[in-house]
């Protein structure tokens, strides 16, 4: 068991794409990642096995549960062709 995870080991712990663990190294607006251990200046990012762990602890502790497909409120746009049916039987009744 290595100390020093690549992306792509991160990305297969997390259950995310490999290109979603670079687009995050490099742009931290799309979304958090555990601290960033390089093994040069500007190449080989690397995320100790570690803090990973501490970090998904914390992420896990500290925020409120993800909602819920149906705590989220309706989405906009065009209703779903079973939203539609649904709504014509309620109209029939």
């Amino acid at each position: 068991m290595s100390l020093l995870l690549t992306p792509a080991e991160l990305a297969a712990e997390l259950g995310l794409a490999v290109q979603t663990i670079y687009n995050r190294i490099h742009n931290p607006k799309c979304g958090p990642l555990p601290p960033i251990t390089r093994l040069d200046a500007r190449a080989h990012p690397r995320f100790a096995r570690k803090a990973v762990e501490a970090w998904l602890d914390e992420k896990n502790c500290s925020g409120s549960p993800k909602p819920r497909a149906m705590d989220r409120p309706a989405k906009r746009g065009r209703p779903t062709k079973a939203e539609q049916i649904a709504r014509r039987s309620q109209h029939l009744h």
